[in-house]
């Protein structure tokens, strides 16, 4: 397995950070942090689990793709945000601007649950996670093989952590499948070629090989465009539990309405769920 050179220069720079972190706040000291949020295990399952299509709508003032993005504080975000199921947090600062003090301040804001996304490869990141009141981490497929994966995936969860493992390939899903992956993120951006293209039929492709008890998420590409909100539909209709989306409502100019078109869009469980047609 070789890892895309982007996922190794920003895995390297998010581990250096946090180890520089380390040096100044000591394991035990944060462990002891976590209780104050441990009421909150399981609650990004759970609310992406629920019925019609969830929105994990994404805190990321810039991105290597597209640069500059947006300046919001969490003030903003919280309120902006607020009809979606769960919100996901950029924390890695040098090449998307954000930060654990921005998830820490999102977290005194609103109860929704909130995910960190980071570029995760270490227990200690896990940790500053939940210390900071996340309820989620992203770990990332294509950068960990499958012991690592399945050892960071146990230990978020000890921690009261859910692990969104994202996935882009099937070489990908197969091994957050053997680590036993409870949530699984389907991500249209292909980390590994010149532009990071996107194309969302990426999701339709592997999205039959997901096992049924699994929760689905897909990542990237999506819009508010007839045509994306069609797709999301059709998605849901398979099976897809949620969709992640970023830069779109960081750029929209109301945000909270652009949520609350994508909620709609959501079947029913008694017609979701099958994936395989």
């Amino acid at each position: 397995m070789k890892t895309p050179p982007v996922l190794e220069e920003l895995s390297e720079a998010s581990l250096e950070a946090s180890m520089q972190r380390r040096a100044e706040i000591p394991p035990t000291v944060l462990i002891e942090r976590t209780e104050r949020w441990r009421d909150r295990d399981g609650c990004f399952g759970r609310a992406l689990a629920a019925e019609g299509m969830s929105v994990i709508a994404e805190y990321k003032q810039a991105s290597p793709s597209e640069g500059s993005i947006r300046d919001a504080t969490p003030e903003t975000i919280a309120e902006l945000y607020a009809p979606a199921a769960a919100i996901s947090v950029l924390t890695e600062k040098s090449r998307f601007g954000g930060s654990l003090e921005n998830l820490a301040a999102l977290r005194e804001l609103t109860d929704l649950p909130l995910l960190r996304k980071d570029f995760i490869t270490h227990p200690y990141q896990l940790l500053e996670a939940k210390a900071a009141g996340a309820d989620a981490a992203l770990l990332i497929a294509s950068k960990l093989d499958t012991p690592e994966l399945q050892l960071l995936r146990e230990y978020a969860e000890a921690f009261g952590l859910d692990a969104l493992v994202e996935v882009h390939d099937r070489e990908d899903l197969d091994r957050a499948v053997r680590a036993s992956a409870k949530i699984i993120g389907i991500n249209n951006r292909d980390l590994r070629a010149k532009g990071l293209p996107t194309n969302t039929v990426v999701t339709g492709r592997l999205l039959d090989a997901v096992p049924q008890d699994v929760i689905v998420v897909t990542e990237s590409g999506f819009g508010l465009d007839p045509d994306s909100r069609q797709q999301l539909r059709k998605y849901n209709a398979r099976g897809v539990d949620a969709v992640l989306i970023g830069t779109e409502l960081m750029r929209s100019h109301d945000p909270t309405a652009a949520i609350e078109l994508l909620k709609k869009l959501g079947c029913s469980r008694s017609t979701a769920g099958n994936r395989f047609h």
